[in-house]
Formats: C-alpha cells, sequence, structure tokens
C-alpha cells in the first residue's frame, strides 16, 4: 500500500515537471487556469501572500483551497482539493454536511462533474479549508494540489489528469532551535 502512494507522488511530481496537462493535450479549448493555494490564515485577506513552510507558531492555522477558471464549453470535470503527507498517504479536503469542509483519508472529489466557468473551493465549502499543525505531525514536506480529471475518472490514475498544480508546504515543526555559532 505504501509503494501505491510512494508511485502516485512520483507520478504527481514528474506530472508538474511537464508543466503541461496530460490528457486532452489535442483539444482547441484553451487550458483551464488551475490556482491551489496555502494561506495563513489568520492574515487572509489582509495578506494573501503563498505559505510554504508552516509557521512555527501553536494554534497558527493555515486556508487551503484552489480556484478553477476555464472557457464556456470545456470538458466537463471532477475536481479534487489534496495532500500528501510525508510517508506517501492522500487526503482530501470534502464538504462537510451542514457547511464547512474536513479532511478525509484517501480520494474524494470536492465536485462532481463540473461544467461552469469559474470554481472556488471556498464556496463550495463557505470558506477556505483550514488546518493547524501541531508537534504530533510529521516533519517533511506536504504537497498539496488540486487535480481535475474527466467525471468517474480514477484520480489516481495519473493518465486521466486534466490538470493538476500542487504547492510544496514544508512542516519542520512548531519551535524553532537556536542556532548555534
Amino acid at each position: 500500500m505504501r509503494s501505491f502512494f510512494c508511485r502516485r507522488l512520483l507520478s504527481l511530481t514528474l506530472a508538474l515537471c511537464a508543466g503541461a496537462p496530460l490528457a486532452n493535450a489535442t483539444s482547441t479549448t484553451p487550458p483551464p487556469a488551475v490556482r491551489v493555494y496555502v494561506l495563513d490564515a489568520l492574515l487572509a485577506g489582509l495578506v494573501d501572500q503563498q505559505v510554504f513552510v508552516v509557521p512555527a507558531a501553536p494554534a497558527r492555522p493555515l486556508a487551503f483551497g484552489a480556484t478553477v477558471a476555464r472557457e464556456p464549453g470545456s470538458p466537463v470535470m471532477d475536481v479534487y482539493l489534496e495532500v500528501i503527507v510525508p510517508g506517501g498517504r492522500v487526503f482530501t479536503w470534502v464538504p462537510k454536511p451542514g457547511g464547512g469542509s474536513v479532511l478525509v483519508e484517501g480520494l474524494s472529489p470536492v465536485a462532481r462533474a463540473f461544467t461552469g466557468t469559474s470554481f472556488a473551493t471556498a464556496t463550495v465549502f463557505g470558506a477556505d479549508a483550514q488546518y493547524t499543525f501541531s508537534e504530533g505531525h510529521t516533519p517533511g514536506m506536504y504537497s498539496v494540489f488540486a487535480l481535475l480529471v474527466p467525471p468517474g475518472s480514477d484520480p489516481g490514475d495519473a493518465r486521466r489528469w486534466t490538470w493538476v498544480n500542487m504547492v510544496p508546504l514544508m512542516f519542520q515543526g512548531l519551535t524553532i532551535q537556536a542556532i548555534s555559532r
């Protein structure tokens, strides 16, 4: 099972290095503009600067989200907002009954068969998904990504990806060690 997720992480990394869509390459429809972001939730709206390193401050929430802008007539797609954690496990943010979002293990779409021209996870959830790291989390790189696939396609099969965008997020723990000279 672990090697399955390691292969998925390798596939994701190779896809991102290619910098091009992996499916619908012959389509005349312009590719979607996909943005995935990680923001400091306490500063969101004031300073919307991408976060690449988890702040070394206890109980500091991060905001996670994705937007998609596409041309009318673009192919229908399922939308995912996911994170691969150190060790290869995959988690997905999904709408929670009654509003908000919840992080679940595995691959679950935020939206199925999306046909519109604009999409935002914050609209689906009612606000950006939030998550707070603790000392119990494994240090290392967390890969946060938005993934688009044709409706009902297996998102674990990189050949089915229409588009992907990823943000690396480094977690080094919540205490900053003094640098000795």
